[in-house]
C-alpha cells in the first residue's frame, strides 16, 4: 500500500509554539512515553494505508492531509486523540468515534491499548470521501447519513496486515508496560529495604547512645560515690588523728605534772634532811 510517512517540512502556525514542534517527527519526540510509542505507530499505519498522504504541523498537532484535512493527531495527558474531519460521515460499526462538533469525529487511546483494526478501514472511508467530496474545510454539501464504503481487496489485505502489525505492537507495548511496572516495583522494594535497614541502623545507633549515656551516669555516679566514701574516710582519719594528739598531750601533761610533783617532794626532803 506504501512506505510510512515520513513527516514533510512543517507548515508554520502561531500555536506551534504550544507544543515547541515544527514537524510531526519533533512533536512525536516531545513525548518520549507511551504516547510517542502511539502515535509512531499510527503514522506508519496511516501512510500504509493511504499512499501519498501528507503530514504536517497545524494548528498546533499533526494533520494528515489527502484532498485536504484527513485525520490529526493530539497528544493528552492521559490518552492520544485520533480525530476525522468527516468522521460524523464514516461508517462505525464498532462505536469507536466520539462526535465533535457538526462534521468531526474522535477516539481516544490510553496506555496499553491496541490500535483499533477498525482503524486501517475507516482512513481509506475518509480518504474516499475526501476525494468525493473536497476539501472538508471548504464549504460542500455533505451526506446526510454515513456513507458505506465498500473495501477493495488491497484495503482488505493493508486492513489484515495492519490489524496483526497492531496485534504485535500491543503485545510488545503490554509486556514492555509490564516490564517497567515490575522494575518499579523492585525498586520500590528496595528502596523500602534500604529504608528499613537505615530506620534499624539509626534505632540501633540511638540504643547505642543510650546505653553509653547511661554507662557514663552509672561511672560518674559511682565516682562521687566513691570520692563522697573517701571524703568522709578521710575526715573519720583526721579526727581519730586529732584525738590521738589530744590523748598524747593530756598524758604529757599529766607526766610532766607527775614529774614536777615528785621533783618538788625529792627536794622538800632533801630541805628536811
Amino acid at each position: 500500500m506504501g512506505t510510512p510517512v515520513v513527516p514533510p517540512l512543517a507548515v508554520s502556525h502561531p500555536r506551534c509554539a504550544m507544543n515547541e514542534a515544527r514537524s510531526v517527527t519533533e512533536y512525536i519526540e516531545l513525548h518520549d512515553d507511551w504516547r510517542g510509542e502511539t502515535m509512531t505507530r499510527l503514522v506508519s499505519l496511516i501512510g500504509e494505508t493511504v499512499p501519498g498522504i501528507v503530514a504536517e504541523i497545524r494548528w498546533g498537532q499533526p494533520v494528515f492531509r489527502c484532498g485536504g484535512p484527513l485525520v490529526f493527531m493530539r497528544a493528552a495527558k492521559r490518552h492520544v486523540t485520533v480525530g476525522f474531519w468527516r468522521g460524523r460521515a464514516l461508517m462505525d460499526e464498532a462505536g469507536l468515534l466520539e462526535e465533535t462538533g457538526t462534521k468531526i469525529a474522535h477516539l481516544k487511546l490510553r496506555a496499553g491499548d491496541p490500535i483499533p483494526p477498525e482503524l486501517p478501514a475507516m482512513l481509506a472511508r475518509a480518504a474516499a470521501l475526501n476525494e468525493a467530496l473536497g476539501d472538508p474545510t471548504q464549504r460542500s454539501p455533505e451526506p446526510a447519513e454515513p456513507v458505506a464504503h465498500a473495501p477493495t481487496r488491497a484495503e482488505k489485505e493493508a486492513a489484515k496486515k495492519a490489524k496483526a502489525r497492531q496485534r504485535e505492537a500491543a503485545k510488545r507495548l503490554r509486556a514492555k508496560l509490564r516490564a517497567e511496572k515490575k522494575e518499579a516495583r523492585e525498586k520500590a522494594r528496595a528502596a523500602r529495604k534500604a529504608r528499613a535497614e537505615r530506620e534499624k541502623a539509626a534505632r540501633r545507633a540511638k540504643a547505642e547512645r543510650k546505653r553509653e549515656a547511661e554507662r557514663k551516669k552509672r561511672e560518674e555516679k559511682k565516682a562521687r560515690e566513691k570520692a563522697r566514701r573517701q571524703k568522709k574516710r578521710e575526715a573519720e582519719r583526721k579526727k581519730r588523728e586529732a584525738e590521738r594528739k589530744k590523748r598524747e598531750e593530756k598524758k604529757a601533761r599529766e607526766k610532766a605534772r607527775r614529774q614536777k610533783k615528785r621533783e618538788a617532794e625529792r627536794k622538800k626532803r632533801e630541805e628536811k634532811n
